[in-house]
């Protein structure tokens, strides 16, 4: 099983994901972060989020922040921060919530490098 990381999901919506990794957009999951980050894209760029957030339901399920996520978290992010200063909380929470859902991430992000699987494109 897998959960896709948000800038997949924002390539998908420019129209930039490649075709072959399509199927990963099916039957997948999505932490509540990456939901967040998406809605925010759109509403800063004063694009109606109505279509993406169908696609969203129809296609992911969302998995949210829970407090075994959240101290998972707190310890990847003093972890990751070592070798990649600016590895946000998000980050975080969405490779916690891999974790803890047994999944494997989906990303386009370097700073996963050995935590998830890089689709470079």
């Amino acid at each position: 099983m897998v959960l896709i990381d948000t800038n997949i999901l924002i390539d998908y919506f420019e129209g930039k994901l490649p075709e072959k990794y399509l199927d990963l957009l099916s039957y997948s999951y999505l932490s509540s972060i990456t939901l967040a980050e998406i809605a925010d894209k759109f509403e800063r760029k004063n694009i109606s989020f109505e279509e993406p957030a169908h696609f969203i339901k129809n296609n992911f399920t969302i998995l949210n922040i829970d407090f075994e996520i959240a101290k998972k978290a707190a310890k990847i992010k003093k972890e990751r921060r070592k070798q990649h200063p600016k590895f946000g909380l998000s980050d975080a929470l969405i490779l916690a919530t891999a974790k803890v859902h047994s999944l494997e991430l989906h990303t386009k992000d370097h700073d996963f490098k050995g935590e998830a699987s890089i689709l470079d494109y």
